[in-house]
């Protein structure tokens, strides 16, 4: 199959850390793998060695395609013009657009108005819970922001909607991505498959798992929707109520990420950006993996930090509870409840069993969501649509 995937940022550096583009990179190299004929297009910085998810020697199975742009626009255009010029010349069968916003619809809008009948036009949905969290915060705003905000959401609305309307296939990163898409978008449903996301087959393989003595929690951040300043506040529970000293690590940590804890007088271990390598290396040697979150797609880290056998605290927002499941392989806690996200905290720092039982549990999870089985679910959808 002659398959073009287009995703925003170079999906092969932790520089340009984001699920969209590390799944669209896995994906890409697993579908090649499989004998796929596959060209890869996104936006970025060039190849960083030291950052590199992957060894350079796997990447020649790709076509990689790197569009040097200044604005949105600018990238979109010439996307659009060079996506077309692969469609006429590979005799493309099917185009996977990855990630929200106007790019996807854009894309597809043009595309149909020369080949109405061909490429297939897939969009993977992943952000559902994105909405929801601009939505609250547009009342966080004075009146002249708040209606900029609006304005900007009610544009990003439309163009999801122009995303899906546009598109043949559209694949749900979770259920409750399904469930807003039918319910918000008024989707048909015949429209939507589920496909949820995976991590390379043998992320955790072949790497000594640790259960550190002083209890370490790993967080990744990236902005106020992960919820750094609940687990750092969490942080500051354990130490005062429960006069636990533990260790905090935090990737993609901000600045303020980094005052509050100083405000706090919380010592964080923090990275901007890790290495592949170095981030196996923290999953190995936490005692759980903490994802507070204010809203999700799919959390991708979940998957990776299981695959080590860790147990995992998150909250009730998008796909979480559809990872996670309370008492099993983790604890899943209200949004915002630090009391509570402390609590789990201190269980977990004090119960070698539980830790035990929960990491066991989260790793037999977690190897349901296979970058390998992702591709085949999704070939499986493309198959059955083509011959229906």
């Amino acid at each position: 199959m002659r398959i073009l995937l287009v995703t925003r940022c170079d999906p092969f550096s932790t520089s340009m850390y984001g699920g969209t583009e590390i799944l669209a990179g896995n994906l890409s190299l697993e579908l090649a793998n499989q004998g796929h004929d596959v060209h890869l297009v996104y936006a970025g910085k060039k190849l960083d060695e030291k950052f590199s998810r992957h060894a350079n020697q796997h990447l020649h199975m790709l076509k990689l395609i790197e569009i040097p742009y200044f604005r949105a626009l600018d990238f979109q255009y010439k996307c659009m013009k060079l996506c077309i010029d692969l469609i006429d010349t590979y005799c493309v069968d099917v185009m996977i657009v990855f990630g929200a916003g106007s790019f996807p619809g854009y894309l597809f809008n043009k595309i149909k108005r020369i080949n109405t009948s061909w490429p297939l036009l897939v969009f993977y949905a992943m952000d559902s819970m994105k909405m929801e969290y601009l939505r609250s915060k547009i009342s966080e705003q004075n009146i002249f922001q708040a209606f900029k905000k609006w304005l900007w959401y009610k544009s990003l609305i439309r163009s999801d909607i122009s995303s899906c309307k546009n598109s043949d296939l559209i694949l749900a990163s979770s259920k409750d991505t399904l469930n807003h898409l039918i319910l918000d978008y008024n989707i048909s449903p015949l429209k939507i498959r589920l496909l949820y996301e995976g991590i390379p087959d043998l992320f955790g393989n072949n790497i000594p798992v640790l259960d550190p003595e002083v209890p370490t929690f790993l967080h990744i951040g990236g902005g106020t929707r992960k919820g750094t300043e609940y687990f750092l506040k969490s942080l500051k529970l354990l130490n005062d109520n429960f006069n636990i000293k533990c260790k905090a690590v935090i990737i993609r940590a901000t600045k303020e990420n980094i005052n509050q804890a100083n405000n706090l007088g919380i010592t964080v271990e923090a990275y901007m950006h890790v290495s592949v390598a170095e981030l196996k290396h923290h999953y190995a040697s936490c005692t759980a993996f903490i994802s507070p979150s204010l809203s999700e797609g799919f959390c991708l880290p979940i998957i990776e930090a299981a695959m080590f056998s860790k147990p995992l605290v998150v909250t009730d927002v998008g796909s979480l509870p559809e990872l996670v499941t309370n008492g099993e392989n983790g604890f899943i806690v209200p949004v915002g409840d630090v009391d509570m996200l402390a609590d789990k905290l201190y269980q977990l720092a004090v119960n070698k069993k539980l830790r035990n039982k929960l990491g066991k549990k989260a790793r037999e999870r977690a190897e349901k969501f296979t970058i390998s089985i992702m591709a085949s679910n999704l070939l499986f959808a493309i198959n059955t649509l083509v011959h229906a």
